[in-house]
Parts: C-alpha cells; structure tokens; sequence
C-alpha cells in the first residue's frame, strides 16, 4: 500500500539523561491509553541519537487535523504536557505538521538522519519544500549506496522551521553518500544550505513504540 501523500505529525525532539527512559516509556505508553484512537495504525515512533544517545525524538502520527485538535483541546493534555516539560530540556515541539511521502516507512530503516533547520530571511517554506524534493531527486537518481529515500516536513512557525529525514542502511553509507567530486550535486546540496539560518544533523535510531 502507497502511503498517502500527506499525514498529520507531531514531533518533540528534547534532551534527556538515561534515567529518562521509563519515563518516557511511560509517557508514550500514557499517551496510547488516552488518545490511540487519534492516531494511525503503526503510526507512533520513537528515537535516540546515536552520536548523542541523550537526544530524544517523538512522533506521532495523527489521522488528521481534526484528530490532532482532538488531543490538543482534551482536557486531559494540560497535564500531560506539564509531564512532557517536567521530563525533558532543551525541548523544541511541532504540532500539524504535514509530511510527504513515505516518512513513517523511512523510519524503520535501520538509520534516520534528521536534519532540523530554520529557515534565513527573507526565504520561504515553499521555496525550502522545492529544494528538498531537488535535492531528494539528485540523490535518488544516483542511486545512492543504501539510501532507502528522503521525506521532509515544514511549518511556518518561528520565522519558518523544517525536518529533513533520510534513511539509511548505516551511519557508513551515509557518510559516504556524498561524491564531493560531483560539482552538480554539491551545487545542490549548497543551496539547500544556502536557505537555512541554522541547521542540525543527526544520525537517529527510531522504533515503533510497543507496549509489550
């Protein structure tokens, strides 16, 4: 089946010890009783960083917009969210975002790099969502050594904010996707640069969340 062209995300990225692990176990496990039915089926994931195993990540994704409000007006999300703040530092939050294609496969592959960017004056989401899919179709046409695809997602908020994901087979492969030989795609990849203010990279391990 061909994942839909869009789906409603939230993603909170946030900093934590290894202490935090059950309790964010059972925050998502919390969350699952309160609100699976706003989600998707298969449609809840969680990450760490590899470089930086104290990186967390947290997506969820929703049936729609009108299910996401559903969680953001109940009235048992105060709460949680005061959970969320207590648990976690350094915490940035993505609500309604949209994704394109494919993002909830790619996040099975068996390394993420997300990419978390802000976008440079006077630039905008839509001229960031046309460099994403030129710079996605630059790497996918050349068939790039264990590259399983890329999928993005944008939001006008904070002046203009972007996750940039691709999976890969290994944190190796990805080190070595890039030809710095091949003046065209580095030419490419710079003008993505190009549109940021600021940008963070980093080599994730995701996995649904399971409550076995």
């Amino acid at each position: 089946m061909s994942s839909p062209l869009s789906e409603t995300v939230a993603l909170i990225i946030f900093n934590g010890e290894e202490d935090l692990l059950s309790r964010f176990e059972d925050m998502r496990n919390q969350f699952e009783e309160s609100w699976a039915d706003l989600i998707v089926p298969n449609g809840h994931f969680w990450g760490r960083g590899v470089e930086r195993p104290n990186r967390f990540y947290w997506i969820v994704f929703f049936k729609s917009d009108a299910t996401l409000l559903q969680y953001i007006e109940h009235s048992a999300r105060p709460s949680f969210r005061d959970r969320i703040l207590k648990m976690a530092s350094d915490l940035i939050v993505f609500y309604g975002l949209h994704t394109r294609p494919n993002m909830r496969a790619l996040l099975l592959a068996p390394v993420v790099e997300v990419t978390h960017y802000s976008l440079k004056p006077p630039y905008t989401t839509a001229e960031s969502d046309a460099q994403c899919q030129i710079v996605s179709d630059a790497m996918m046409v050349r068939k790039t050594k264990g590259l399983h695809g890329f999928s993005w997602t944008l939001t006008e908020e904070r002046g203009g904010e972007g996750v940039f994901i691709g999976g890969w087979d290994s944190t190796q492969d990805r080190e070595a996707s890039v030809d710095y030989e091949d003046q065209d795609l580095i030419d490419v990849l710079e003008k993505g640069f190009n549109l940021t203010d600021s940008i963070t990279m980093m080599n994730v391990v995701f996995q649904p969340h399971s409550t076995q």
